[in-house]
């Protein structure tokens, strides 16, 4: 009998170890169920709000374009210019240049004394010709940036090289009057 009870007692076990082991599969399938649903959603919220970011872009695009077009229309009406033709036929065509006429007309028309105009880089320009044929001449452009210092530096060498200008212009320190060494401060 009591091997009949250790029998008995030892199927028990192993069939409540069973359950336990079934309950346990059981809740990892549902919990992992749970995580799969989760992470669909996630994805399809995901895309959702890509395609969302996507149309936001075309859009701004669109509304930047119709901003720009709307400056273009008011600068011409307001300068009365058509030379941003030529500016809006270059944009169209892809080519954008570093001095753009919009932006000359628009320093044209606001001009003001006080603030200094924006400082584009010097463009060179060189034509070399192979051989004396002058057909077709290979262009090199060069694009130069100056600094403010050596902007004021060549405009002052050209003001001394013109001569005949006042020597505060020239920058010629010697020929500056002063009234005289004691009233240097």
């Amino acid at each position: 009998m009591a091997a009949q009870k250790d029998k008995c007692t030892v199927k028990w076990a192993e069939r409540e170890a069973s359950e336990s082991l079934q309950d346990l599969v059981e809740s990892l399938q549902a919990e992992l169920e749970a995580e799969q649903k989760k992470r669909v959603r996630a994805e399809t919220a995901a895309n959702s709000l890509q395609s969302q970011l996507r149309d936001a872009f075309v859009r701004e695009h669109e509304l930047r374009s119709e901003l720009v077009e709307a400056r273009r229309e008011d600068l011409e009406s307001q300068c009365g210019h058509s030379s941003l033709s030529k500016e809006r036929e270059l944009v169209d065509r892809g080519v954008a240049g570093h001095y753009p006429w919009e932006e000359m007309e628009q320093a044209k028309c606001q001009h003001d004394e006080r603030t200094a105009p924006r400082l584009r880089p010097l463009l060179k320009t060189e034509f070399q010709y192979e051989g004396g044929v002058d057909t077709t001449p290979e262009i090199i452009t060069k694009e130069i940036p100056y600094s403010a210092i050596e902007l004021a530096k060549l405009q002052e060498r050209a003001a001394y090289w013109a001569g005949g200008l006042d020597p505060m212009e020239r920058g010629d320190p010697v020929s500056i009057p002063t009234p005289g060494p004691d009233q240097i401060t």
